[in-house]
């Protein structure tokens, strides 16, 4: 294994900035995490598949978990984030339209949103506490916008069920090859699940 800034040949190899280092750990351990589960792949492996040294490893990331939450941010928090930062709960043409960009950003990284999705069934696994976690910020996110919006919302409970069902539409589609039309029967699927879920909130 060659660790950043070692020799090569007899000349000093420049050492990649930490975002370069970072993509290179998280494209690495998207693969093994995907043949093997994120329980089953150690640091040492990852390091020695992205050929990186453990110091640089911990340069990046404090931990194993760190690496795992950091490829869910990546793949499916942060454009969900996004989306419920722009989502406007009174339009449905504009709800539409922001559901579809959601699901196409979590497409493109598709890959990594597998192995997530996977692992989220395992209670043992990095992901499924991370999800858990994050399902829960979502819904508190959610019930303060429906509160702004006039609209009294439900339980936590009731907002992550509905957020693990469009979760699991978007890895049905992914399971599906992520051809036009199951792309397209996904997004309507989640469309007609959120309107529904927020009529039934108003009611």
């Amino acid at each position: 294994m060659t660790a950043a800034g070692d020799k090569i040949d007899g000349r000093s190899k420049r050492r990649p900035g930490v975002d370069q280092q970072r993509e290179t750990i998280r494209r690495t351990a998207v693969s093994l995490f995907a043949r093997a589960g994120t329980r089953s792949v150690s640091i040492a492996q990852i390091c020695d598949a992205a050929q990186v040294s453990r110091p640089t490893f911990y340069r990046c990331y404090t931990d194993k978990n760190a690496l795992v939450e950091d490829i869910y941010a990546e793949a499916v928090a942060t454009p969900s984030t996004d989306f419920q930062l722009r989502a406007n709960l009174h339009d449905s043409a504009a709800l539409r339209e922001q559901l579809d960009a959601l699901f196409e950003r979590i497409f493109a990284n598709a890959d990594i949103a597998r192995v997530i999705f996977v692992e989220a069934s395992d209670p043992g696994s990095p992901a499924a506490k991370i999800i858990e976690e994050g399902f829960a910020r979502s819904a508190r996110t959610l019930a303060r916008d429906l509160k702004k919006a006039g609209i009294t919302p439900p339980s936590t409970t009731y907002l992550k069920s509905v957020m693990a069902a469009v979760q699991w539409l978007v890895h049905d589609a992914i399971n599906k090859g992520l051809d036009a039309r199951s792309r397209a029967e996904a997004k309507q699927a989640a469309f007609r699940l959120v309107v529904n879920a927020l009529n039934d909130t108003a009611s």
